[in-house]
């Protein structure tokens, strides 16, 4: 990864799933999107979405936390 990477976003296959380009593509000022491995537990920063209801706060906690707590599967 480069600086070509800055403002781009980058499509990547688990198979190239490693957290060293993850790295790499962010300190380039890059962007990326992959599907997440099973075990993955990654914070969770930001929620954009807005929900009515019973809804509970994930910002700050880590996914693997929040699931059970999810009616949706999604």
């Amino acid at each position: 990864m480069g600086p070509w990477i800055k403002d781009q976003i980058l499509l990547i296959d688990l198979g190239f799933y490693k957290y060293q380009i993850f790295t790499r593509i962010k300190e380039n000022g890059g962007y990326f999107a992959s599907r997440l491995k099973n075990n993955a537990n990654p914070a969770i920063i930001e929620n954009y979405s807005k929900w009515c209801g019973r809804s509970i706060d994930v910002r700050g906690k880590h996914l693997q936390d929040v699931l059970k707590d999810l009616r949706d599967r999604y």
